[in-house]
């Protein structure tokens, strides 16, 4: 009989729960539905409308180190104009990293092409070529 009771209770408790957890829901979605109007609205008025979405950390890199790497090692190699896999490479000893991890790589050399592409469009670097036979160096001085 006890156990009956016990049952019971936890039925019911399992019940408030749920209800509580679509009520949850429910207004999670009002507030949704808000958020998508006011933005609606903001895109009427204004171009852009940043998202509140943040970029995931990157393990191997702090904000702005790939970009200083990568200039690091255009300087030292005295101003010739390197394939973005030598950069790669380059950057993957400057920070102690092993060459041989071809997927590792792989990621290094988009983001030191992305880095590389921010960098040029200040100046501080030089592009010979387009697509995949593109070599970066670093700028003449005037």
């Amino acid at each position: 009989m006890e156990d009956a009771l016990v049952i019971k209770r936890l039925y019911e408790r399992r019940w408030r729960r749920m209800l509580a957890l679509a009520d949850f829901e429910r207004r999670a979605a009002v507030h949704k539905s808000a958020i998508a109007e006011i933005e609606d609205e903001l895109r009427k008025l204004v171009l852009f409308v940043p998202p509140l979405i943040r970029r995931k950390p990157n393990p191997h890199f702090t904000p702005g180190e790939l970009s200083r790497l990568c200039r690091f090692v255009l300087r030292e190699r005295c101003g010739a104009f390197l394939a973005i896999d030598q950069i790669a490479t380059g950057v993957m000893r400057a920070k102690g990293l092993d060459i041989a991890d071809l997927g590792l790589r792989k990621d290094i050399c988009r983001m030191a092409r992305g880095a590389l592409r921010r960098v040029h469009g200040r100046g501080t670097v030089a592009k010979s070529g387009w697509g995949a036979t593109a070599r970066w160096g670093l700028p003449t001085p005037r």
